[in-house]
């Protein structure tokens, strides 16, 4: 199923497929509710709207993928859904609770982002990128512990990184 998006300048293509009234992901298993949902989701960049309206419901275990040409939206878009940036207008929510009434260490716990900027700083190894998603579970000093980087290396070996994990 393709959706599109109202001002057509991004198109989003949902990785799953509808059943009559039920909704399967990429596994045919269904998909029993939404995790994350918007209605109206509006947000201005440099004073051009940007996202204009947007109604979106992602389902669990579905993936979904946005495209358009550059500055077309899309990494505002997804900043928005993730609390990064305020939106002007609507309402987001991560498994039918508003985004803005989540605790953000919760919230990062739950949701995350990776953009394709480069990170900084700029001599990080990717092992280190991946053990920075434990920083949500750290202490106010975010010190990793052996079990955190236990954890990092258990996410390369599942995507079977580890030969990147030096790069």
């Amino acid at each position: 199923r393709k959706l599109s998006y109202p001002s057509g300048r991004i198109k989003m293509t949902g990785v799953f497929w509808q059943h009559s009234e039920r909704i399967v992901n990429v596994k045919g298993e269904p998909c029993m509710k939404p995790v994350i949902e918007t209605h109206g989701l509006c947000k201005s960049y440099h004073g051009r709207l940007v996202v204009d309206h947007l109604d979106l419901c992602v389902p669990e275990g579905c993936v979904y993928g946005f495209l358009g040409p550059n500055g077309a939206g899309k990494s505002t878009m997804l900043r928005t859904v993730t609390s990064q940036l305020p939106e002007i207008h609507g309402t987001v929510f991560l498994s039918e609770k508003r985004i803005q009434e989540i605790e953000r260490t919760e919230l990062a716990r739950k949701m995350a982002l990776v953009t394709t900027e480069r990170p900084l700083p700029e001599w990080m190894t990717c092992r280190e990128m991946v053990a920075a998603g434990r920083y949500p579970y750290t202490g106010k000093l975010g010190i990793l512990s052996d079990a955190d980087w236990q954890i990092a290396e258990d996410a390369l070996r599942t995507v079977q990184g580890e030969a990147f994990g030096d790069a």
